[in-house]
């Protein structure tokens, strides 16, 4: 990600690694969300295979999302050590008289690295959300597992067991 005042490219002091953009860490959430939230269709019967396959999508997402939440908040530290140091250095080099026509200054000076302390935040309370609502996915794929094995057993089919 680039410095919204300097352009220059954001790099993490731990990591020594570029900072990913919110656009990015969005985008790598909603890809999970997208997939766990099909449209429910009525009628639908849930086969042995099609719960596998849910499964194993929300087994993707609580792997994938660990690490979209890590680089989220990497992003928002990043930022908010970035815009700290800013905004003391815009205050101090104001010429303005008082002390809140000096912080007015700084702020308007400041407002596209803020825009971008912003969309990180975002991005990183939705990549949280997405993540609670996989949690959520899995335990009802997992439900849905249990029943479908329970009619499988009723039918006598015999599937289900090992």
């Amino acid at each position: 990600m680039k410095d919204a005042l300097t352009g220059d490219e954001l790099i993490d002091p731990e990591t020594k690694r570029p900072i990913a953009t919110p656009e990015n860490l969005e985008a790598a959430a909603e890809q999970i969300r997208a997939r766990l939230a099909t449209r429910p269709v009525a009628g639908q019967v849930k086969t042995p295979d099609s719960i596998i396959e849910d499964l194993e999508w929300a087994k993707y997402g609580a792997s994938q999302l660990p690490a979209i939440l890590r680089d989220a908040d990497r992003a928002v530290r990043v930022l908010q050590r970035r815009y700290s140091a800013a905004f003391v250095k815009a205050v101090r080099q104001s010429d303005a008289r008082s002390a809140d026509e000096r912080r007015l200054e700084a702020e308007q000076a400041l407002a596209p690295l803020l825009a971008q302390l912003d969309a990180a935040e975002v991005a990183y309370e939705y990549a949280k959300r997405v993540a609670k609502s996989v949690e959520a996915a899995q335990s009802n794929v997992q439900s849905q597992a249990a029943m479908v094995r329970v009619t499988y057993d009723l039918a006598g089919s015999g599937r289900g067991r090992g």
